[in-house]
């Protein structure tokens, strides 16, 4: 009922360890039935898959290839907050039929969606804060970074190397 009266594209949310509650691919299909329900942000790494009738958008960063790979749009993305150039160099890659490079850019950036995935928002805002975009403040019941959590998206050797945005702000 609530897709009909938006009157707009809906795109469905499925975040299982968000909301505890999880949208099989059955009940996707079944909602795909509804014409303004366009897609789904499939946070559910174990049933990601085509769904007839829906786009499917990668809902976490480390499936975001492998969305791509499935021949679907893109992905709603944490880590491309930071990393967005190589992110969407991945994209370009896998659209102009270069998985490989694809692949190697996607390893390059492991690091920075394991930091993302912890504690999301606070690393991102931490690397937003490092790369000069933002302050890292915040208001509660999220903190900001510990020196520890800033350490790993901390350019350079030893942190994610938080990417993309520098080269914007040089």
């Amino acid at each position: 009922m609530v897709a009909r009266a938006a009157g707009i594209p809906v795109l469905l949310y499925n975040i299982p360890s968000r909301v505890v509650v999880n949208l099989s691919a059955e009940q996707l299909a079944e909602l795909a039935q509804i014409e303004n329900i366009v897609g789904v942000k499939q946070a559910n790494d174990d049933e990601l898959q085509p769904i007839e009738g829906l786009r499917v958008l990668a809902g976490n960063d480390r499936t975001f290839l492998r969305t791509l790979e499935m021949g679907q749009p893109g992905g709603i993305l944490v880590a491309s907050q930071l990393a967005g150039l190589e992110m969407r160099a991945i994209y370009d890659a896998v659209q102009a039929g270069d998985v490989e490079r694809a692949r190697e850019i996607d390893d390059g950036l492991r690091p920075i969606y394991e930091v993302c995935g912890k504690t999301n928002p606070i690393p991102v805002k931490a690397g937003l804060e490092l790369l000069g975009v933002c302050s890292a403040r915040a208001r509660l019941p999220i903190v900001e970074a510990d020196e520890e959590q800033r350490a790993e998206v901390r350019p350079g050797p030893r942190g994610a190397r938080p990417a993309g945005r520098e080269r914007r702000l040089a």
